[in-house]
């Protein structure tokens, strides 16, 4: 049988329970984003290190490091992959059961997924099959059940939409924009007075459309 994510050696649960998959889509997906993940990760981190071997042999001062460092045109997308990665190692293990499902009856029109924290021991994290920009927004969103950021009890809030947004936009920045785009046209329809009317960032669309 299938289990901890088709990888036993590298997913393990000491508590016994396991990241389950409702369907092979679930965990072909999940798979390939993790593998990517590691891959894209692993890329930065060479070039990063390239740089600080250049610091080294230039001698230069702690702060150009840094400035240089940061100025990595991948340096924040680096910062959300590790994010993604510590969000999905910690998936794989809390002794919360997720189950995944691309299950599309289960997906509002409209929407790329939905998550569901059934109980103390539950969370289903549904998301449109192959589409792996979906599959790591509600992943941020399971992620936030352990870090008791939210629960079945209360405590959602638009912060944690922005975030799996942030998370989304790493692996399908053309959803989040089109997401962006529809938000800012919708507000601008319904306004009257042209001289009103906005140009929306993600915060602002979030705010609007939930």
């Amino acid at each position: 049988y299938a289990c901890f994510a088709g990888n036993p050696i590298w997913y393990n649960d000491k508590f016994g329970l396991d990241t389950a998959f409702a369907d092979n889509f679930a965990r072909q997906n999940f798979q390939e984003v993790y593998q990517q993940i590691l891959q894209r990760i692993a890329t930065i981190e060479n070039h990063l290190s390239k740089i600080r071997e250049t610091g080294q042999h230039r001698n230069w001062k702690d702060s150009k490091l840094e400035r240089k460092m940061n100025k990595y045109k991948d340096k924040q997308q680096y910062d959300i992959l590790k994010d993604i990665k510590h969000g999905l190692d910690d998936i794989i293990t809390d002794p919360i059961k997720f189950t995944y499902s691309t299950d599309a009856s289960k997906i509002k029109d409209g929407t790329g997924g939905h998550t569901s924290h059934l109980d103390d021991n539950n969370v289903l994290i549904y998301f449109r099959k192959n589409s792996l920009g979906n599959f790591v927004h509600e992943s941020r969103h399971g992620w936030g059940v352990i870090r008791k950021e939210w629960s079945y009890k209360g405590g959602y809030d638009t912060t944690d939409e922005i975030v799996a947004f942030e998370w989304q936009q790493v692996f399908d920045a053309g959803a989040v924009s089109n997401f962006i785009e529809m938000a800012q046209r919708i507000y601008n329809q319904n306004n009257q007075d042209p001289n009103s009317w906005r140009v929306f960032n993600l915060e602002d669309a979030v705010n609007f459309i939930y």
